[in-house]
Formats: structure tokens, sequence, C-alpha cells
């Protein structure tokens, strides 16, 4: 199976990007699609962690699943400071889903124009 999708930005996102992000997770925001099912990945901000999952349902994992180690691909950050660093480093083909089945690959996956999109970043 191939995408016809073009290939995703290689470019990182950098610190300004990532602050922001982490701003509007701070203050409530989350990026998630809202329907039945799996709705791809997703950034919430639970609990004073900064997550990053799969979403089913429109819903994150319980923070208590995404501590332990999964195969879904998910990042926890306990600190501001982890999180920035590390989707600083992110780009639309680092977070397109490409280690996991074809099936995930850029399926509702994290992308600059969602960001723009969704949080306004």
């Amino acid at each position: 199976m191939t995408s016809h999708l073009p290939p995703p930005d290689t470019t990182p996102y950098g610190i300004a990007l990532a602050e922001c992000v982490a701003s509007k997770l701070e203050w409530g925001r989350c990026v998630t699609d809202h329907h039945r099912d799996f709705c791809g990945m997703g950034l919430w901000f639970i609990d004073g962690h900064y997550c990053y999952d799969e979403s089913w349902d429109g819903q994150p994992p319980p923070l208590a699943d995404m501590l332990k180690p999964n195969s879904r691909g998910g990042r926890v950050f306990t600190t501001r400071h982890e999180f920035v660093e590390w989707f600083a480093a992110q780009s639309d083909h680092s977070l397109a889903g490409f280690e996991k089945d074809v099936w995930f690959h850029q399926n509702s996956t994290i992308t600059r124009a969602r960001l723009r999109r969704e949080l306004g970043c």
C-alpha cells in the first residue's frame, strides 16, 4: 500500500512553535479529532503532564496508561522544558507515523498546518 500524499516536511518545528504549543496546551487546548474510533495522534496537558499519544473516540488514553511503556508511540513529559525540547526537534515527517503499520502513515497525525489551524500557532 503506497500513499498518494506528498512526503511530509522534514523541517523541525523549532522552539517558537514548541513554546506556543506548550502554552496552548497549558491553557486547556488540545489537538485531537472528535469522532468515533481512531482519531489520530493527539496532544494534551493532563495533570501537569504534556502528552502525545493516540486518540480514540476523541479522547486521550488514561494518563496512567500513557505513563506505561506502550507500542502506540506515545510520549509523556513532566516538565515544559522536556516537552519543548522534544517537540522543537520534531517535524511533520517525524510525527507522520512511519514507524507503525502503513495504515497509520500520515493518518490524522500532528502537522504544522494542523497546529496552525487548531491552536493558532
